[in-house]
């Protein structure tokens, strides 16, 4: 499939060529009217040919694609810890940031980082910048 299809109630798009949905990270693209300023539509490739990964890491790998789906979708963004940091190295049954910070436990539980918390606060609840939040 080389073009996006349309209907009247569903866009549907190949994932990308580079994406073969075998390792531990998802893909998401976004489509967005640049008039309104509003994302009308956000396809979120998981992967599905994961041999040996826990739901938890399961559950990481879907909530960061989440966030990016929901508006924090710069293609190469990606915050310095938390569930934003990419890419996370396996730890136990979670996933942990490559040089995590002293005490840090792998995730699950979900961590935001702080520029994560920022950015959040900046789409979706109306703070100018980092000093409002």
């Amino acid at each position: 499939m080389d073009l996006v299809k349309t209907t009247s109630t569903m866009v549907t798009q190949p994932p990308p060529i580079h994406f073969k949905g075998d390792a531990l990270h998802g893909q998401s693209t976004t489509f967005a009217d640049p008039k309104l300023g509003v994302i009308f539509f956000a396809a979120v490739f998981l992967p599905g040919k994961i041999k040996k990964a826990t739901d938890g890491q399961k559950e990481m790998i879907v909530v960061h694609e989440f966030i990016h789906s929901a508006g924090l979708n710069d293609k190469d963004w990606h915050d310095s810890a938390g569930i934003m940091f990419s890419p996370m190295k396996e730890d136990g049954g979670g996933l942990i940031e490559y040089i995590p910070d002293k005490g840090v436990k792998p995730m699950p539980p979900i961590r935001v980082g702080a520029q994560t918390m920022c950015k959040m606060k900046m789409l979706w609840a109306g703070a100018k910048d980092c000093k409002d939040s």
